[in-house]
């Protein structure tokens, strides 16, 4: 009996390039039942009267719609309607190559212990009709879990579409639906996590097409919901991982980049952010620098500080606390467990507080520093 490949297609204002993502599914030359779902989340650009012509080309073509609810939400109803023992999650602009499936199920048949068979990609830039094979490391199921919790869009990335998963080890859903972006790094990390075995085939066989409306280009949006995303997944870490993820990934929100004028908006909640990920996984903060820089951290911060239980705050190293603010006293006055984790907040880029930290002997603790 042919296996059954349900394919979850969201489509969200995207009737321009939804044709290309179906016949690339139809075109696929395995031999297989072909269960295509289309999410409509609520396009406002004619999508009933525009995806007429597909109804009619494949008549066995599933259609749901809902009120927009954004790409997870959409999938997941998808999901909820799928009957297939593999799932192919393929965004409305993007296309697969005809022998991904051939492949893919391949390697399941090689392998059964294996649930996850990923592949190559290369960009497709539309408007110039250009393509570009992407820089970035190759899955491995040895250190896929690493990867993806230390080199997410650090040099490591899965685009959602290179996978054939087997449906039985999706959770249900399998997205967060909070998430309006990152939803499939969560998803990555949770199949990971429970020891879903990956497989990676060095052949690309879909295409990942840019063009102005892309998600991708809005880098605050991924920005934001790539804080959501690092909130939702720190308390679901083994506790052998969850240091180092709340470190790098504090620092990689403080640090990253986004438009100029928006760099002071989002540098405050990229900064916020990172305050809450040290209070949502109860980690000691240390509020470093002079009187008047803690004072403009208090300020700016007040919010977010408030946030954090007191037992989390060990104190200020400064010369005065400003009113109402976190308490202050001598870096040697504090007592330092040595297997805890510390974020030392400066301001100014102001390094001497956390020097003197370390020159009181606690240069064996975990102490990074996030600077505003």
């Amino acid at each position: 009996m042919k296996p059954t490949v349900s394919v979850i297609i969201p489509v969200y204002n995207s009737c321009a390039f939804v044709a290309d993502a179906v016949c690339s599914v139809y075109a696929q030359t395995a031999d297989v039942a072909i269960e295509c779902i289309l999410v409509n989340d609520g396009s406002t650009d004619e999508f009933e009267a525009r995806i007429q012509p597909l109804r009619s080309r494949y008549p066995d073509l599933i259609v749901i719609s809902q009120e927009n609810q954004g790409l997870a939400a959409a999938r997941n109803a998808g999901c909820a309607r799928a009957t297939g023992a593999f799932v192919q999650f393929l965004d409305a602009d993007d296309v697969l190559l005809p022998d991904k499936w051939t492949q893919q199920l391949s390697c399941f048949a090689q392998d059964p212990e294996t649930s996850v068979v990923l592949c190559g990609f290369t960009y497709h830039f539309i408007r110039e009709n250009r393509f570009q094979a992407p820089e970035t490391i190759l899955p491995d199921n040895d250190s896929i879990l690493m990867d993806l919790l230390f080199a997410w869009e650090r040099g490591f990335t899965i685009p959602i579409h290179t996978a054939l998963i087997r449906r039985a080890v999706l959770p249900a859903p399998p997205f967060i639906s909070a998430l309006k972006a990152k939803e499939d790094w969560a998803l990555w990390i949770q199949l990971a996590l429970g020891g879903v075995r990956f497989r990676y085939i060095d052949s690309v066989l879909v295409e990942y097409r840019i063009h102005e409306n892309n998600m991708c280009w809005d880098t605050d949006h991924a920005l934001h919901n790539m804080i959501r995303a690092s909130l939702s997944l720190v308390l679901q870490l083994p506790a052998e991982y969850r240091d180092d993820f709340l470190e790098k990934q504090a620092q990689f929100l403080a640090d990253r980049s986004v438009s100029i004028e928006k760099h002071l908006q989002y540098k405050r909640e990229q900064t916020a952010a990172a305050l809450r990920l040290m209070a949502v996984a109860g980690k000691p903060v240390v509020f470093c620098g002079t009187a008047a820089s803690i004072a403009r951290l208090w300020e700016k911060f007040r919010a977010e500080i408030a946030r954090i239980p007191s037992k989390s705050i060990l104190g200020a190293a400064g010369q005065a606390s400003p009113s109402g603010g976190p308490p202050v006293s001598n870096a040697a006055s504090f007592s330092f467990p040595a297997d805890r984790l510390y974020a030392v907040v400066s301001m100014d880029n102001d390094r001497e507080p956390a020097a003197l930290l370390v020159n009181r002997g606690v240069s064996g603790d975990r102490i990074f520093h996030l600077s505003i």
